[in-house]
Order: C-alpha cells, then sequence, then structure tokens
C-alpha cells in the first residue's frame, strides 16, 4: 500500500514494486469503473499535493517567482522525440505550462537550461551514433532514444545533420546552455553536497557509481544556497531529470534535508505543481493526458522494462568478451533482446506477463521476502488507525459540544435582546399613545382659545356699528354724518398705520387667523410642557424596534 501511494504522489522512492503497480493499471485499464476511479484518485493527488506545498492559496492561478529549470538529457531527448510519442507529449505539456506561465507574467519566470556537463554527453551521445551507423558497435536496446536518432541514417553525416536539427531546436525553443558553478569557489563550500563518503556510500546502496548523478545535484544546490528551501513555488533553480537514480539521490536522507524541496524531481510531480497552482482545472476535458495514471504507468514500465533489457544487454557483452557466447549467439540474442525493449505506447494489456517475466525475478523474491514484514506492519498500522479513529470520534464529540454550548450562549443572547426590544417597544408605543391623546386634548384647548379670540373681534366690530347707529338715531343723520363720513373714511386708515407700526408688516385678515392659531398652540403646547417632536419621532423608533425584533425572530 505505501509503494501505490508512493506511486500516485510522484515520489522518488516509489520503485518498489512499481512494476507490479504498472502491470496491474494498464492490465484492468479496459475496465471504466476502474479507470474512472484512478482518475478521480489521480485528481484528488495532485489536489493534495498542491494544497501541502502551497502556503499562500489566494495565489492560486498565477506564477510570481522566478524559477531555473536545468534539464537533464533524458528530459531533452523527450522533447525532442527521441524517446517515443508519449514522452513526447508529456514534455509538451510540461513546456506548454511553462509557456502559459511566462505569457501571462509579459516576462520570462521560468528559464529552461541545461548544464555544460549535459552538452559533453549529448556530444558523446552523437558520437557513438556515428560509431553504430558505421558499424563499429551495436547499440544498447535500453536506450530508445540512440535506437530513433540511428533510424534511417546511412552514413555519419546524416548522424550530424540530427544533431545540428536538435541543437536549433532547444534553441528555437529558448533552452540554453549554462556552466555550472564554480565548486571550489570559498563561497560555495557551505552549500556543498559532495564528499568522498557520501559517494562511496550511496555508490554501494545503488550498486552503482553516483558521482556523475549527484555532481548535477551539487550545481542546485549551491545556485539554491539558502533560498526558500522549504516552498516548490520560490525556489530558484532545480534540476528535472528522466534518471531514476538521481530522483533517488536527490531524495535521499543524507541529500534532502527533512521539510525541504528535493534538488531534483520527474516530469509528472513538477507537472502536477504547475498545473495546480495555474488553477487549471480537472474533468475529462480539462485534465491533460500526461498526468493521467495510465500514462504514467506506460512510462514507468517501460523504463523499467528497457532497464532489465539493458542490464541483460551488458551481461550478454560480458559473456561475449570472455569468450563464453559465439559471435552469432550473441547476434542471436540481441536481436531478441532488442524485440522486448519498449517504448511507453507500445507497452499493450496483454503483454503484461511476459513483459513481467522478462524483468529481473530478483523483485518477485524480493516481493515475497517482504510480504510477511508487510502483513506485521499491516496489523501494526490496523491497531493505530483503530487507535486514531477513536481519537477522532472524541474529538468530533467535544467539537459537538463545544457547539451545542456556543449555540446555547447565542440562543440565551438573542432571548435577552428580544425581550429588551420587546419591553422598550411597548413602552413607546404607550409613549405614542399617551402623546395622541395629549394632542387631541390640547388642540382642544387651543380650538377654545382662537374660537374666543375671533369672538371678541365680532363683538368690537358689531358694538362699534351699535353705538354708530345709537348716536345717529340719538342726535339724528343731519347732524352725524359729517362725523360719521369722517370717523368711518379714517379709521380704517388709521388702524392700517397703528398695526404697520406695531407688528411692521402689512395687515393681512386671511393669514392672521390661522396666524394667531399657531402661536396660541405654541403658548398652550408650551404651558403643558407638550413635546410635538417626540409625537413625530416616535414612530420611526417603533419600526425600528419592530423591525429588530422580526430579525431576531427570523434568526
Amino acid at each position: 500500500m505505501q509503494s501505490f501511494f508512493s506511486f500516485l504522489m510522484d515520489w522518488a522512492n516509489s520503485e518498489d514494486y512499481s512494476e507490479y503497480i504498472s502491470g496491474y493499471i494498464i492490465e484492468n485499464n479496459k475496465f471504466e469503473t476502474f479507470r474512472n476511479d484512478l482518475a478521480k484518485i489521480r485528481e484528488g493527488v495532485i489536489l493534495y499535493s498542491g494544497l501541502t506545498h502551497n502556503p499562500n492559496l489566494n495565489e492560486i492561478g498565477s506564477w510570481k517567482s522566478e524559477l531555473n529549470i536545468f534539464l537533464d538529457t533524458e528530459m531533452l531527448y523527450h522533447f525532442a522525440g527521441y524517446n517515443g510519442i508519449l514522452f513526447k507529449s508529456n514534455f509538451d505539456d510540461f513546456f506548454n505550462l511553462v509557456t502559459e506561465i511566462n505569457q501571462k507574467s509579459k516576462k520570462k519566470l521560468i528559464r529552461l537550461r541545461y548544464f555544460s556537463e549535459v552538452k559533453d554527453r549529448i556530444e558523446r551521445f552523437f558520437t557513438k551514433a556515428e560509431y553504430i551507423v558505421r558499424g563499429q558497435g551495436a547499440p544498447d536496446p535500453r536506450t530508445t532514444a540512440m535506437l530513433t536518432v540511428i533510424e534511417g541514417c546511412k552514413n555519419s553525416s546524416d548522424v550530424n545533420e540530427k544533431k545540428t536539427e536538435f541543437y536549433e531546436f532547444l534553441k528555437r525553443n529558448g533552452i540554453t546552455e549554462e556552466s555550472g558553478p564554480t565548486v571550489s569557489d570559498e563561497d560555495n563550500f557551505k552549500y556543498n553536497i559532495i564528499d568522498l563518503e557520501t559517494i562511496k556510500d550511496l555508490s554501494d546502496e545503488f550498486g552503482q557509481d553516483i558521482s556523475e548523478n549527484i555532481s548535477a545535484l551539487n550545481y542546485i544546490s549551491i545556485l539554491r544556497k539558502e533560498n526558500n528551501q522549504k516552498n516548490f513555488y520560490n525556489i530558484p533553480y532545480i534540476l528535472l531529470t528522466g534518471n531514476s537514480t538521481t530522483a533517488k539521490v536527490a531524495w535521499h536522507a543524507k541529500v534532502k534535508d527533512e521539510g525541504t524541496v528535493p534538488l531534483a524531481t520527474n516530469l509528472y510531480w513538477i507537472t502536477n505543481k504547475f498545473w495546480f497552482k495555474l488553477n487549471k482545472g480537472f474533468g475529462e476535458n480539462a485534465f491533460p493526458n500526461s498526468l493521467s495514471i495510465i500514462t504514467k504507468a506506460q512510462t514507468n514500465l517501460s523504463s523499467i522494462l528497457n532497464e532489465s533489457v539493458g542490464a541483460k544487454f551488458d551481461e550478454l557483452n560480458t559473456q561475449f568478451k570472455n569468450g563464453e557466447l559465439t559471435e552469432e549467439q550473441a547476434k542471436a540474442r540481441l536481436v531478441n533482446l532488442r524485440s522486448q525493449a519498449r517504448k511507453p505506447e507500445e507497452i499493450k494489456q496483454d503483454e503484461i506477463k511476459s513483459i513481467l517475466s522478462t524483468i529481473s525475478e530478483d523483485s518477485i523474491e524480493r516481493f515475497m521476502r517482504e510480504q510477511e514484514i508487510s502483513k506485521k506492519q499491516a496489523e501494526m498500522h490496523c491497531q493505530e488507525n483503530t487507535e486514531l479513529k477513536a481519537e477522532i470520534e472524541r474529538k468530533k464529540a467535544e467539537i459537538k459540544q463545544t457547539e451545542m454550548k456556543k449555540n446555547k450562549a447565542e440562543q440565551q443572547a438573542l432571548s435577552t435582546s428580544l425581550n429588551s426590544y420587546e419591553m422598550l417597544l411597548a413602552e413607546k408605543k404607550e409613549s405614542n399613545d399617551t402623546l395622541r391623546k395629549n394632542k387631541e386634548f390640547y388642540d382642544r384647548i387651543v380650538n377654545k382659545k382662537i374660537n374666543t379670540h375671533k369672538g371678541i373681534i365680532a363683538l368690537v366690530v358689531v358694538g362699534y356699528y351699535i353705538v354708530t347707529f345709537g348716536l345717529i338715531y340719538k342726535y339724528s343723520w343731519n347732524v352725524m354724518e359729517q362725523f360719521t363720513y369722517i370717523i368711518n373714511g379714517a379709521m380704517p386708515i388709521v388702524l392700517f398705520f397703528l398695526y404697520s407700526l406695531i407688528f411692521e408688516k402689512k395687515p393681512n385678515i386671511l393669514e392672521y387667523i390661522p396666524a394667531k392659531k399657531e402661536k396660541i398652540r405654541s403658548l398652550v403646547y408650551s404651558d403643558f410642557n407638550f413635546e410635538v417632536e417626540k409625537l413625530e419621532t416616535l414612530p420611526l423608533e417603533i419600526a425600528d424596534l419592530e423591525k429588530k425584533i422580526n430579525d431576531i425572530k427570523s434568526t
């Protein structure tokens, strides 16, 4: 189970039983349910990996930092299509994501480079191709790129032409050569991960000389220094490798500190990170073929098979040199070995059993030997899981109880607020009713006073005419005529003059009564300390309280 998990997570330590995991996946790919379940698992892995290595989720959808990715020979051969269609397609998916990041940022945030040592290996590669074309050697069946290059070549000039096209292809796509840092520089000593003891220990552990592998990792360590070692999205340098040994060395405890980003990674791992960071989404149409678990199984099984064929090729060479095989026997076995090698796209479902049998039997023996250990570990993990589940249930119960207490406190607070608002609403409604009743009473007093005032005015006018008629009657019209005209003519003028002098405005009988009424009303309200403004604001306050009460009840 741990090996399957590591395989899904694209970890460099996922090689244990990976040939059987890959074979199982390819063999069962014909079942739709199996394919759909694997696709969901793979999408979940990408989400998990992205969330784990992304400290700032607000920046999902864009790439902000500069990153220099150094490619090894296998990555360059993938891009050129030397290792088959599937590897080419996988690298193209990665390259398209890099291009998209650079286009969105409007500057080249991600640069693709290769060290001068890689250029030297490429030169040796094409030189060997020339020897093979001239009939001075046989191609290693594990080296798919070599078989692709020599195909169709009749002489050395054909190989040189392909080499020129290869370098021009890299240049057109912005992939440039760069010399590695000076290892002997005093400032670089503390970032140097190479020493004789480390090289010896790792070489013994992996059963091969890892000097060349760790050299490239050492360059990355020196270039990276101490910059953002724990955050992939901010590291300035990383090596992208197709060499399984280099990847395993990069993840080894002697090279990689706990919690840090490895100095090298594989194509699947980095494509996952770019895909998640750009928020590209998932689904049948959105998900790239390179991130498919089926694709990974094909490329993985192809690599293991070709390595196994290569090991047998080395053994064949040794036997031939030692005279254990005749030339005819060696040629026959070489033809057989070449027929066993496969590109990823050539891996078929009905060939899985024969492919696994071609691979070294050592892995099968190891599998049987470690089954008992795995069983014991599974029992231990089962016990740990049981205890963990019990702890999780206890935590859930505590959280639920805390939530219930919190909800109860909130309900009590709402209930208290509701009671307070309802009491205040009742008080304000009562005050509003009292004010309205008082206003009606005071308005009756005002009307009574204004009616009295109007009655006095009417009595004065009527009294004036009664006195005038009485005098005429007593003294006769002949005597009173001139006085009547004088008084009636002068009276309005005198009254107009006096009113204007006293009140400083023109008299208007239509405005007098309403103005007098308002004056009387103000005096009455003032005498009784009646605040008419409250009668205007209270309905608004009542409406606001009713809204608050309704909001609380709806909650």
